[in-house]
């Protein structure tokens, strides 16, 4: 393992670990998603300087993408930081990475007419299953939890962030292979990163006007750190598809195994989460998904 694919799974874990926090820093989620993005696209304007000066004339053209990219950034981040207030981490891991590979597969079937394997079919059978027994509920406390929730608005909960994170994958993908050039592949990224942050603004003057809630300082710092674990992610990704020499495949796969490894012990040592047998069960099968999904 390389350290730039060690770094991308410590700050993507790192990612589930903050806004799983919001709610013991008392911060106003929505704000500091907002405010996490905006860092975000500033670190990667600067970070790429020069080439995004040279090419600020083909903003118009990205906008196209990145219109609705960075809606469905930030709806799913959002619907993210939900999932790991009433599930966990290692939950909010498991239905991501599963929700972002099937997606991915599927549309590549459907948009690119890919040919599926076997090894393929039963990954995704695979990774099906462990979304259910990774998210059984086993300790009283998840029990009271899905109660005061309903189990219909959980199930909704849990369906939208596993449909949005292949969605968010799947839309990357069609992104690159139709929009994105050479010249514009650092401005794109600026651009999704600032409208997201935009999306935010606008639903948070709505709910200004509606509600008069302010911007909080917690939300705000909350937002820095988190933008910046955010650019910083995307970062060490990049780095590791650059240097490994390896297949992006079996790169992507070691970085979801080892996020989901990781998010289950931060989970286990940082929020006392609990597992019964089912969800280790879950957590295996999601593992084994992974890595047959990559091959």
């Amino acid at each position: 393992m390389t350290l730039d694919i060690f770094f991308s799974i410590v700050t993507i874990t790192g990612l589930f670990i903050i806004i799983k926090k919001f709610t013991d820093w008392k911060v106003v989620a929505v704000q500091s998603l907002i405010v996490n993005y905006i860092v975000a696209s500033l670190f990667a304007f600067v970070a790429d300087y020069q080439l995004n000066i040279t090419n600020i004339n083909k903003v118009g053209y990205c906008l196209q993408g990145a219109v609705p990219m960075g809606f469905l950034f930030i709806l799913s981040f959002y619907v993210a930081s939900l999932v790991a207030h009433y599930h966990g981490i290692t939950i909010t891991s498991v239905v991501g990475k599963m929700g972002s590979l099937i997606i991915t597969v599927v549309g590549g079937v459907l948009l690119y007419s890919e040919q599926l394997s076997l090894y393929v079919i039963i990954g995704v059978i695979l990774a099906m299953a462990s979304v259910l027994l990774a998210n059984h509920k086993a300790t009283e406390d998840e029990i009271i939890i899905t109660k005061k929730k309903g189990p219909v608005k959980e199930f909704l909960l849990l369906a939208f962030y596993f449909t949005g994170s292949g969605a968010v994958d799947s839309s990357i993908k069609f992104m690159q292979a139709k929009l994105i050039t050479p010249e514009t592949k650092s401005l794109y990224i600026v651009m999704v990163f600032l409208m997201a942050g935009l999306w935010g603004v606008l639903y948070m003057m709505y709910d200004y006007f509606k509600t008069r809630k302010g911007i909080s300082m917690r939300s705000i710092l909350a937002g820095i750190l988190l933008g910046s674990v955010n650019y910083f992610s995307l970062v060490f990704v990049v780095r590791a598809l650059a240097s490994t020499g390896a297949k992006s495949a079996v790169v992507f796969s070691t970085i979801n195994i080892g996020v989901l490894l990781l998010s289950t012990l931060s989970g286990a040592v940082l929020f006392k989460e609990r597992f019964s047998s089912i969800n280790y069960i879950g957590i295996g099968l999601a593992l084994i998904a992974i890595w047959l999904l990559s091959l």
